[in-house]
């Protein structure tokens, strides 16, 4: 028997959703809004915005990275400790990353405001997933 990890549809279907979310996020802190009316609205509206999709990227990058080592099997290197450990401490760091990104957007202001507010909606129910699952396999371990 083989005890490699083989990704089913789920599981493609997740990662497709977190690249495409990357993607969103790449193109968000590139993205040039038009000038507002009023320079000091526009200017605080304009960081958390950029404040919005760096912690949405970072959200997004680190959970492409678990699942890559979900994939290939690597265990990443932490004493004493199991993978779940490890997975359980991503996703709270996922989580509140995702927190950030949903609160930052909500005052930010044209596309980066609704596709913060998107990724940290997908991204906060995929580290609520992979937290699940990872406290679920430790549980019954």
């Amino acid at each position: 028997m083989s005890e490699s990890f083989h990704p089913d549809v789920p599981v493609t279907v997740i990662a497709l959703v977190s690249i495409a979310n990357v993607c969103l996020m790449v193109i968000a802190a590139f993205y040039r809004a038009r000038v507002a009316t009023e320079a000091v609205d526009a200017n605080w509206r304009v960081r958390l915005g950029l404040i919005a999709v760096v912690c949405g990227l970072c959200s997004q990058v680190l959970y492409c990275l678990m699942l890559v080592a979900l994939i290939h099997g690597t265990v990443p290197a932490y004493s004493g400790n199991s993978f779940n450990h490890f997975q359980l401490t991503l996703s709270n760091t996922g989580g509140l990353l995702s927190m950030a990104t949903f609160f930052t957007a909500l005052f930010g202001s044209g596309f980066r405001r609704y596709s913060g507010i998107w990724v940290a909606v997908t991204s906060g129910c995929l580290w609520g997933l992979s937290g699940l699952g990872a406290a679920l396999g430790s549980l019954f371990k």
